[in-house]
């Protein structure tokens, strides 16, 4: 399972990103609105692949590569923005570093995460064996051997098996069976197998090991099943609040074309009333303050009289 990181601050554009990344296989995303969101994520826990926009509320999306540098990362960075000409400058001209103007449709952007994801594992070496298989394999031969697992924040399980027998797991999180479980489908991680010399005293897990893979694989896919309608559930929720927030646009529009006309037709109290429903609509948005504060300046309420003559001067 590969993790992208989205760092986006339009939230309605971040959302249709990671819902259209997620339909591809074995891909899971993580998403932050501002610079500072994206290091909490990085530090716990670095994904695959990075999306950025670089005018964030609170910063350069620039910033993130000062970050992974500090980390000794070299997670690909893929830079998407409709400012690339004021910036362009400033981002190093680096294998892990792609830069693309605003759009990018969903097919391009599938395009660009496959291709960079494929490049990454290539480059990386990835093995061919799983933990699953390493387990099985080594079972079958009745062999004693050692499996590491190291995950992507550094931490590192271990899962031994005496011959043939799994005897012991441990992860930072604990030991046992659930240690075992947790390390089986750990995402985001490298497995490396070797011969056990010699083995933990104490043995932890005692059950055949042929009945502990198929627990494991059933409460896995238990997980998987929900998360899975979980997401589609969040997907929906994204969705509604999708259709809301271009209904809120929509209604927006109208009523800021109202309010246009108004002031061309100099109608000052149909158009205050129109600001006044703008304002309400989108609270905060610099051209309908300022309009409501020329209409202020020019003595226009919502009152029954007429604007005075010098509203028409």
């Amino acid at each position: 399972m590969s993790l992208v990181m989205i760092v986006e601050d339009e939230a309605v554009l971040r959302s249709s990103m990671a819902r259209g990344i997620r339909k591809l296989a074995g891909i899971e995303t993580a998403e932050a609105g501002t610079l500072a969101e994206a290091r909490r994520q990085l530090a716990a826990c670095p994904p695959q692949l990075i999306l950025s926009d670089i005018d964030l509320p609170d910063g350069s999306g620039i910033e993130i590569l000062s970050e992974l540098e500090r980390q000794g990362s070299r997670i690909p960075v893929v830079f998407i923005s409709a400012y690339l000409d004021a910036w362009i400058e400033r981002i190093p001209t680096i294998p892990e570093i792609e830069v693309h103007g605003k759009p990018v449709g969903l097919e391009e952007l599938r395009d660009i995460v496959t291709r960079r994801l494929n490049a990454t594992a290539e480059e990386t070496g990835a093995l061919p064996f799983s933990v699953a298989d390493y387990l099985q394999l080594a079972c079958l031969g009745q062999h004693s051997v050692l499996i590491e697992v190291r995950a992507t924040d550094g931490s590192l399980a271990t899962l031994e098996i005496v011959k043939g027998n799994i005897w012991s797991a441990s992860d930072a999180q604990g030991s046992g069976i659930d240690a075992f479980r947790r390390i089986l489908f750990a995402p985001n991680h490298s497995a490396h197998c070797r011969s056990l010399q010699s083995h933990s005293l104490e043995r932890t897990i005692f059950d055949d090991w042929q009945r502990l893979l198929m627990d494991a694989a059933r409460l896995h896919d238990e997980t998987a099943h929900e998360q899975e309608l979980l997401k589609e559930a969040t997907a929906q929720v994204d969705d509604v609040a999708e259709a809301l927030a271009s209904a809120t646009e929509n209604a927006f529009n109208t009523i800021w074309e109202e309010a246009i006309s108004a002031m061309i037709e100099r109608d000052y109290q149909r158009a205050l009333k129109a600001f006044l429903q703008a304002d309400a609509i989108a609270p905060g948005d610099r051209k309908v303050a300022a309009n409501l504060a020329r209409l202020k300046d020019m003595g226009v309420t919502l009152s029954e009289m007429e604007p005075t003559a010098e509203v028409h001067k």
